[in-house]
């Protein structure tokens, strides 16, 4: 009889867990959040919990709390606890950009410069790749921000950037940043070179 009773919460765990992901497909967030709390009730102690909850936080533009819920599912990821590379690269999107919409950079970078090392080994997954070369791009513009910035450690920066993800859709920016940091940084002709070269391939930097 326990069997069977174990049995049909999972099996109740299960349907809604596909309505929850259904939800998200559809960018209902309101009925994510409903379907959710029922999936909650069932199972409190869940381990996808904290996953779903931020993912449709941070997409009703609940930052602080989609930072807080996301920050307990990556700190919870173990050999015990194996995830898709999909489900983390969605993690890791919407939890790097609550920081960077929540205008957190000094974390944003600590967070950064972790993840972009944590995930090199997923340099050829499709799904990580884009949160990489994301997370790479918002890193070289709040760098370029800061005060205490390093030109030269920035260059390398880019340049590696440029190696890493040559057919980036940021690769115009990037040019145009690079063009501008070099011109800065005692390398006129070469960053006005560039720079005319972003203007006649009519790359316009946003």
């Amino acid at each position: 009889i326990e069997q069977i009773k174990v049995k049909e919460e999972k099996r109740k765990n299960y349907i809604e867990e596909i309505e929850v992901e259904q939800s998200i497909k559809l960018k209902d967030w309101k009925e994510a959040a409903s379907r959710l709390l029922k999936l909650e009730k069932l199972d409190r102690s869940y381990k996808k919990i904290s996953y779903y909850r931020g993912i449709i936080q941070y997409n009703q533009k609940k930052y602080k709390q989609a930072v807080k819920s996301l920050e307990h599912f990556i700190s919870h990821k173990s050999k015990n606890n194996l995830y898709e590379v999909s489900e983390m690269a969605s993690a890791l999107t919407s939890y790097t950009n609550s920081l960077y919409e929540l205008g957190n950079d000094s974390k944003f970078l600590r967070v950064a410069n972790a993840m972009l090392m944590d995930t090199s080994k997923y340099s050829q997954n499709k799904f990580m790749v884009s949160v990489r070369e994301r997370v790479a791009f918002l890193e070289i513009e709040l760098l370029l921000k800061s005060k205490n910035k390093k030109a030269g450690s920035i260059e390398n920066k880019i340049v590696d950037f440029k190696k890493k993800f040559n057919k980036s859709i940021y690769m115009a920016r990037v040019n145009f940043l690079l063009g501008k940091l070099l011109v800065s940084n005692n390398k006129k002709k070469e960053g006005l070179d560039l720079l005319k070269k972003v203007i006649d391939n009519d790359q316009t930097p946003n």
